[in-house]
């Protein structure tokens, strides 16, 4: 089995919020991670597109990969710059 194949995220759901007090409030079941490191693998696609390597761990030490494909984190990137750009300032803020 290839497993970056099977495990890759290839679709994803991008939702904006505009504050705080609209943002999920996640249940204690939910664990929080932190990311350690992004690794861009330049041709990590079956078709040669970059795929991304999404290092964490939670708070007890344990680490989780996400795979996804750089269209998704190009079409995230996409959405903050948007955000970004709406607003007076140019800073998101």
């Amino acid at each position: 089995m290839d497993f970056r194949k099977e495990n890759i995220i290839s679709r994803w759901v991008t939702i904006l919020i505009k504050s705080i007090a609209e943002a999920p409030n996640y249940p204690a079941k939910v664990k929080m991670l932190k990311m350690t490191k992004a690794i861009i693998v330049e041709k990590g696609m079956v078709g040669g597109a970059p795929s991304v390597d999404l290092q964490c761990e939670d708070g007890d030490g344990n680490e989780y990969l996400i795979m996804t494909t750089g269209n998704i984190m190009d079409g995230i990137a996409g959405a903050i710059k948007g955000v970004i750009a709406r607003t007076e300032d140019g800073t998101g803020k």
